[in-house]
Parts: C-alpha cells; structure tokens; sequence
C-alpha cells in the first residue's frame, strides 16, 4: 500500500555533485537528489520494494549511476541528474553483490568491485563489462578504493594479502 514514509534515519550513503550545487543520497533504497540551497528533491529512482543504491556522480556531474535489484539481480543504472531521459540499465553477470561504482574522468567507464572480489569496469558505449582484476580463494581481497587516472587509462587498486596483514599484527 502506498504511503508517505519519512527517511530520518535512513540515510545511507551520500554524495556531492562535482559542482557542489546538489546532493545524491540513498535513503529507503530509492536514490534522492537535493539542492544545495534552492530547488526541488528528486526521486531517480522510483522504485518502491527494490533497493536502490551507491550513488556516484559523473565527472561533469550531469549523470549518477547506482545499483538496483529492481528486476530481481543487481544491475548497474545510469540516469541524468535531471531524472529528464530514461533510465539505462546494465547486466553486471552475476558477481553478485556490487559496490564502490567510480566514472572514469572522461564518463565513458564505470568501475565497480563485486563480492567474488571482483574488480570490473563498463563501458557505457557498449555496455562490454571488463574484468581488471580477481582474486581467488584465500589469496586476499580485493580493496574497494580503486582509482582513475586523470587520463582514464589506468586503474589504481589494491590487493589484500592476509599473510601480510596477519605477520604485521602478529
């Protein structure tokens, strides 16, 4: 049943439009953009009972993408800030569980890790996922803070190695 749900609380995660002049927030699993100081709340999303989340702003901040398991599989969704076009949504085959989505600076790249320790980007053009870097078993995890290079093309990212961590705590 439809109904007025306030989300005091239920702010998640948070991000600032590389303007400043808006806010990206997820919040009852529906992605929300606020003005910094005049204008209107936006729902991107629009997607009541799917959880909707990881907002990240494009480079020239006129796009946000995010995941959304509305279809029933998390899948990565490019929308305009304006929330004007339709909605472009993107098959991430099957890793699951995504987070920490980062555009290259030139827009055309979205870099993501999944929970198969996974680290991938898409080519929005396309839609071609590439696969940067896996680790596998008990080799060590895959960090989230993996960055861009001001030219978009390399890929910053670091790799876990539990034997390390463990000997220097030890």
């Amino acid at each position: 049943v439809p109904r007025w749900q306030s989300v005091r609380g239920h702010v998640r995660d948070a991000t600032i439009a590389p303007n400043g002049k808006r806010a990206a927030f997820e919040a009852r699993g529906e992605i929300l953009t606020l003005p910094r100081e005049h204008g209107d709340v936006r729902n991107l999303s629009h997607s009541p009972g799917a959880h909707d989340r990881s907002p990240a702003w494009s480079s020239d901040g006129q796009h946000l993408a995010w995941f959304s398991d509305a279809s029933g599989e998390y899948k990565l969704v490019v929308r305009d800030h304006r929330g004007l076009e339709e909605p472009r949504e993107f098959d991430l085959n099957g890793g699951g569980f995504y987070h920490s989505p980062s555009w290259s600076p030139d827009d055309e790249h979205i870099l993501f890790v999944d929970k198969t320790n996974r680290i991938s980007y898409l080519t929005l053009e396309s839609g071609e996922l590439t696969v940067v870097a896996k680790v596998h078993g008990s080799l060590g995890e895959v960090r989230p803070s993996a960055l861009w290079s001001p030219d978009s093309r390399w890929i910053a990212y670091e790799l876990r190695n539990p034997q390390t961590i463990y000997d220097r705590i030890a």
